[in-house]
């Protein structure tokens, strides 16, 4: 895209739904379809003057819209934040100060990645729901229900 100017387009809840859903499986903030630009990458911005702000950039426009609620799916996130602070910002799997914000690399930090912690965790609990004790403790279970129901 050829742009001379980076514009801003501030949206209200009237534009988009007034929650962003995350994909849990998607290292990067996309959301399900349920907005419009659900495969562009985003982050979010908290402030009090303004609340919680979901901000995507397509290459020229960032487009910055007003949530209420942001579902993040279990994501494990590190929090690096002071729990006082009057600003933050929420990038994929952290919670950073706006410092922190204006030192990373914006281009880098939404480039999409493979999302590693979300397969160990599903083959984790892929192994527990396989075990012999999980089982063990399945059969005992279904033994009880069925002595139960007899």
């Amino acid at each position: 895209m050829n742009c001379k100017k980076k514009n801003l387009n501030i949206l209200s809840f009237e534009d988009e739904p007034p929650y962003a859903d995350i994909l849990i499986n998607s290292y990067q903030f996309y959301t399900y379809k349920n907005a419009s630009d659900f495969s562009l990458p985003r982050y979010f911005n908290w402030n009090e003057q303004y609340g919680l702000t979901q901000v995507t950039y397509d290459g020229c426009i960032y487009k910055m819209t007003l949530k209420i609620y942001v579902h993040l799916q279990k994501r494990n996130m590190d929090v690096k934040i002071n729990q006082f602070s009057k600003e933050y910002y929420i990038i994929p799997n952290e919670f950073i100060s706006t410092d922190q914000f204006h030192q990373i690399d914006l281009s880098k930090t939404l480039q999409d990645q493979f999302y590693l912690d979300f397969y160990v965790n599903k083959i984790e609990k892929l192994i527990k729901k396989f075990s012999i004790g999980q089982i063990k403790h399945t059969y005992h279970f279904q033994k009880l229900l069925n002595s139960y129901y007899k």
